[in-house]
């Protein structure tokens, strides 16, 4: 899936990735079965008054369930957020992994938050890169 030239302005959500069901499952209770999300880009964005900005969360360990959604092959290109709430926020489960996340001239008003990414890259990202580059590497995201 490719987005765009979009632009978002006063929203909740900018680029969100939900990796949760809402409904119960009573036979496996909260439980997400499993999946697989990739091959997702987005390209030219701005985003103006947008609460979180690029955000996924696998990891909704603070009560009790889980995402078991793998995310892979996930680009952002040429983003640019203004005037936002909250910083981005890229939370990748213990029991799946983010792989192969690409980001290309990012510019965020906010810096953001990183768990449990591991590989990608990262070209000209302002704040760079939410915290999670592997310390004396340049360009890689690990975990």
């Amino acid at each position: 899936m490719t987005v765009t030239n979009m632009a978002i302005q006063n929203a909740q959500y900018g680029l969100r990735i939900k990796t949760r069901c809402s409904g119960e499952d009573s036979a496996k209770r909260y439980q997400t079965k499993t999946a697989s999300i990739s091959n997702i880009s987005y390209k030219n964005v701005t985003m103006s008054g947008v609460h979180y900005l690029i955000y996924f969360d696998l990891d909704y360990g603070t009560t009790g369930h889980f995402s078991y959604v793998n995310l892979s092959s996930i680009t952002y290109n040429n983003v640019v957020a203004t005037n936002s709430v909250h910083p981005a926020s890229l939370i990748c489960s213990k029991n799946n992994g983010c792989t192969n996340l690409v980001f290309n001239s990012i510019n965020l008003d906010t810096n953001g938050n990183c768990q449990g990414i591991n590989g990608g890259s990262y070209d000209k990202v302002v704040p760079c890169p939410f915290y999670c580059a592997q310390p004396g590497s340049k360009r890689s995201l690990q975990k």
